[in-house]
């Protein structure tokens, strides 16, 4: 069986996920969820933000077993699935305490008519 990718190609590979990837996670639907949902903003993008990212997580562990499975080296199947394990597992873990920011706000928006 043929590589995919050579061990250079591998290193850009894991470098481009690791980076948009990262970024997107950590600062969009990090930062910008955490703010979104302080605030009881974007409800449906944040949570389809974080489910999004968790599928493609899914994809990349799917890639990386199919890799391993063929008999690919580790320098084709590890930069798909270490990405592939955070993007499922990160989004999946913080899910919860956005949908609590979420409720929260809905709580104080229904006391505030409540009491008017």
């Amino acid at each position: 069986m043929q590589e995919w990718w050579s061990p250079a190609t591998s290193g850009i590979i894991g470098g481009l996920i690791g980076a948009i990837g990262g970024t997107f996670v950590g600062v969009v639907l990090g930062a910008g969820g955490a703010y979104l949902a302080s605030r009881g903003k974007a409800k449906g993008l944040v949570t389809a933000g974080y489910l999004a990212t968790s599928v493609v997580g899914i994809v990349l562990v799917i890639a990386a077993l199919a890799a391993w499975l063929m008999g690919q080296p580790y320098h084709v199947w590890y930069p798909l699935g270490l990405p592939g394990v955070l993007f499922t597992l990160l989004p999946l873990f913080i899910l919860p305490g956005i949908r609590m920011h979420y409720a929260a706000k809905e709580q104080q928006r229904l006391e505030g008519e409540l009491a008017r």
